[in-house]
């Protein structure tokens, strides 16, 4: 099952090469162990812009999950079960 907060739960996430190397969500901190997709998202700047970078991670001895980073900082969009 799958689970996605459509605005994001914050989260804080340390990089490396300007890269997701680890995440902070809730008290837990989980280790990137891979990188399994990585897109930008820029759009609507006739509305409202998005600009937005998403990665797909593989978190080590945890769920796959996808965050994304703009201007206001990271959050957590979406877990796969």
């Amino acid at each position: 099952m799958t689970r996605l907060w459509r605005t994001g739960l914050p989260i804080t996430v340390m990089l490396l090469g300007g890269r997701p190397a680890e995440i902070v969500w809730g008290k837990r901190r989980w280790k990137v162990a891979r990188i399994a997709g990585h897109w930008r998202v820029d759009t609507g700047w006739w509305r409202f812009a998005i600009q937005r970078e998403y990665f797909l991670l593989e978190l080590a001895g945890g769920p796959m999950v996808t965050i994304y980073g703009d201007a206001h900082g990271w959050r957590l969009s979406r877990l796969y079960d």
